[in-house]
């Protein structure tokens, strides 16, 4: 299991935003997502609501890779109908490559594209690259994600 917890902050404030729709996506071990070319499957897809505090959690897989990217997972946060936020997250190198050496994502094999390769990953200057921790064969990350209020 992969656990995330992301805290919604006002960018002006740091306060706590209570009702942000956080939506996390990515695609599965072979590298294949819902939704997407014809697919109405929703599988490594979720939306949660933030609480009091701003946080909102997922359970989830490490997530997969295919050619040409990073490894990566899709982040959205809506206010209401607004969108105020849209990106990718990324994951340390080193990490994926012990995750895609054993159980069933080794059969694809390490990823072809290191974080330095990729185009969004540059753009986002590293800023979006997350820390996470491994307790057996669990992960997890925590991260805030301050966003502009509408």
């Amino acid at each position: 299991p992969f656990d995330v917890a992301v805290t919604v902050v006002d960018a002006e404030s740091c306060e706590p935003i209570e009702g942000a729709a956080v939506d996390v996506w990515h695609c599965d071990a072979e590298g294949v997502y819902s939704g997407v070319e014809g697919d109405s499957g929703t599988f490594l897809r979720g939306v949660q609501m933030t609480g009091a505090d701003g946080a909102a959690s997922f359970r989830t897989i490490f997530p997969g890779w295919y050619t040409g990217r990073a490894v990566h997972s899709h982040l959205k946060v809506a206010l209401g109908t607004d969108d105020v936020h849209t990106g990718q997250l990324f994951f340390d190198d080193a990490l994926s490559e012990q995750v895609y050496g054993s159980g069933v994502y080794a059969s694809k094999g390490t990823p072809d594209r290191p974080n330095a390769a990729d185009s969004i990953f540059n753009e986002s200057g590293g800023a979006t690259l997350l820390a996470v921790t491994q307790d057996g064969d669990s992960y997890r990350t925590t991260f805030s994600i301050a966003v502009q209020l509408v």
